[in-house]
């Protein structure tokens, strides 16, 4: 009886690696959306002053700042 027990449990054991499915936890997920020909193309703009990294975001469609500079790291 105790050997059963440990067979079925060895089996068990077995069939539950086998069937588990390994998931990737940093996924890449890209979509391809055609973007509007109308739309706002933005980019950050990075700048390197006393030691420390700022980004600031810019709308190359209007060739205006869209945001003010902030402390990256």
């Amino acid at each position: 009886m105790i050997k059963k027990k440990s067979y079925l449990l060895i089996l068990l054991s077995i069939l539950l690696i086998f069937t588990t499915v390994p998931v990737n936890a940093a996924n890449n997920i890209t979509y391809n959306i055609k973007a509007d020909e109308r739309a706002y193309q933005y980019e950050w703009r990075y700048k390197f002053e006393n030691g420390f990294v700022y980004r600031r975001l810019y709308n190359c469609t209007t060739q205006q700042w869209a945001g003010n500079w902030e402390l990256v790291g």
